[in-house]
């Protein structure tokens, strides 16, 4: 408790640096919603930085630091919370920045590891492979001469996110208050996901068991490799890998030189990715190529699995769902998916968002496969989703966006690479398991569950509607309307009514006053009617607080 000043003041001014950088890179509409001075507003305006909003936004994010740059790069791909010049520029952000010093390193290994830290992994190398906002990767050996790669975190970089993420708690609620767009972009709803996302990455732990799971599920799988984890040289805080020597999937001519075919590497990054999708049920979330290697005959190994994404069976199914639509232009079974979703009450309520689905799919009308862009269709559909207020799950969404990343990785790899033609023997398999007479019999007991549910319905029915009936005739029946999306028009209805009023209180205070010092009657005051005299302060008071009001919001 004593300690709340101190914490207050360090928001304080973390949030001022926050403000300065923001007006630096031009974001002056954000300035209303922080209650920023007019003054201060033009002081901060002086100098900024040029370019597109979603540029200057990314620039911005990168300037602010670790918790920033990772919150843009989360942002980066749910292109259906922002618009997609954003997301594309968002994801150009790098969190490469420069190492801690070593020795900084060395009190995260004793305070993780023990004292004995060298012993247990030596000839470590002072001078990091790979450095970034969270943390910083070394070389080392084993005691038993395995080359390996420890992830150590950066010291403070906790309490450094957990204060920003503070901040960024208020800032979301202060911008869900008072910004327009504030109920379709839900900024508190972006935060608390991107807090969940961040503290998992700080978990290295269970960074290491989402390796160990991938592991054993492409155990059997000679053309992906994830690399080992050591667990007694890991912690929370520091994650020790097998090293990987291999070829970043991009470094085309560095694959060519290797004599491996670009063309099987496409096929097999597909394969990777949409067994994720369609037969594990989890995914790795950042397939970036800086985070996939290949290896000699085509082997891919995948790393960093910081960011990981979950699609249960009936994610699995709409997401093969919405391919089998757009393979077939089917405007009605992408509504049968959103329904399904709970996204859309009744298909019969769906008629301005089927008339935008139909428009969006007849641009791709007759188009060979080979033609079809997965990433293009992906920002058209979310646009259409965006228009129409829908909120998609945000693990098929961070799914599409690593389709569309490998589609584009595969056809850098071979320009006649088609992802929706690798789709099609997983989505058939989808099919084949939805039909399948053992998963029928396993669904059994649930069709007997809800057969039983829907009889005791069917019974009740009739004297639910006796009860119903008795109650309207009886006048006891009450029906309570619940609104939604109403609140800031009317908090701003509400203001203007009280501003009305005060203005009203103010001219009648000014008029009564008036008449009160022309009639001369009551006690005096300085020669004058002591009353009038009064009522002349308080309309003084009274006008200032109406002035001070509209000053304040910035508007008339």
């Amino acid at each position: 408790m004593a300690f709340r000043p101190l914490r207050r003041l360090r928001q304080l001014r973390r949030s001022r640096v926050i403000v300065t950088v923001l007006a630096k890179y031009g974001l002056q509409d954000l300035f209303s919603a922080l209650r920023t001075s007019r003054r201060r507003r033009r002081a901060l305006l002086e100098g900024q930085i040029e370019g597109t909003r979603a540029v200057r936004l990314t620039h911005a994010l990168e300037e602010l630091g670790p918790t920033f740059i990772k919150l843009g790069q989360l942002l980066s791909v749910r292109p259906d919370l922002i618009p997609p010049e954003y997301a594309q520029a968002l994801a150009s952000l790098q969190d490469a920045v420069q190492p801690v010093p070593f020795s900084e390193i060395e009190q995260v290994l004793q305070a993780e590891l023990g004292p004995d830290w060298p012993e247990r992994l030596p000839q470590l190398e002072r001078e990091p492979i790979a450095s970034a906002s969270i943390a910083q990767v070394h070389r080392a050996r084993t005691p038993q001469g395995q080359e390996v790669a420890v992830k150590v975190q950066r010291p403070r970089i906790r309490q450094i996110i957990a204060a920003d993420l503070e901040i960024l708690e208020d800032l979301a609620e202060l911008l869900a208050r008072r910004l327009s767009e504030g109920e379709l972009y839900d900024p508190v709803g972006m935060v608390q996901e991107f807090e969940r996302t961040i503290r998992r990455e700080l978990d290295f732990e269970e960074e290491g068991h989402s390796m160990e799971r991938f592991r054993q599920a492409f155990a059997g799988d000679p053309t992906v490799y994830i690399p080992q984890v050591y667990w007694e040289l890991s912690s929370t805080r520091v994650l020790t890998l097998e090293y990987i020597h291999g070829i970043k999937i991009s470094e085309l001519e560095q694959l060519r030189g290797a004599g491996l075919d670009l063309s099987r590497i496409a096929r097999r990054g597909a394969r990777l990715v949409l067994k994720q999708a369609f037969d594990l049920g989890f995914f790795h979330a950042d397939p970036h190529p800086g985070n996939l290697l290949v290896l000699p005959q085509e082997v891919l190994a995948l790393l960093d699995f910081g960011m990981v994404g979950y699609l249960d069976r009936s994610l699995q199914e709409a997401l093969g769902d919405l391919l089998i639509a757009l393979i077939r232009r089917d405007a009605e079974g992408i509504i049968r998916v959103l329904v399904r979703l709970d996204l859309v009450e009744r298909p019969s309520q769906a008629g301005p968002l089927r008339r935008d689905l139909t428009e969006l799919l007849a641009r791709y009308w007759g188009l060979p496969l080979e033609q079809l862009s997965l990433d293009h269709w992906l920002n058209d559909f979310l646009w259409v989703v965006r228009t129409h207020h829908l909120r998609l799950p945000a693990e098929l969404v961070m799914m599409g966006k690593a389709l569309t990343l490998m589609e584009g990785i595969g056809r850098r790899l071979d320009p006649s690479f088609v992802i929706v033609e690798q789709a099609k023997p997983y989505v058939r398999r989808l099919l084949r398991r939805r039909l399948n007479p053992l998963r029928q019999r396993e669904q059994l007991p649930q069709w007997l569950e809800t057969l039983r549910d829907s009889t005791q319905l069917l019974q009740a029915a009739p004297g639910d509607l006796r009860a119903i009936l008795a109650q309207i005739r009886e006048g006891r029946l009450k029906i309570q309307f619940e609104h939604r999306g109403l609140k800031r028009p009317l908090t701003e209805l509400d203001r203007s009514s009280n501003r009305l009023s005060l203005g009203l209180i103010t001219a009648a205070l000014i008029l009564g006053s008036s008449w009160v010092l022309q009639s001369g009657q009551g006690p005096r005051l300085w020669g004058l009617p002591a009353v009038g005299l009064v009522g002349f302060a308080l309309a003084a008071i009274l006008t200032l607080r109406l002035l001070w009001a509209i000053w304040r919001s910035g508007r008339l």
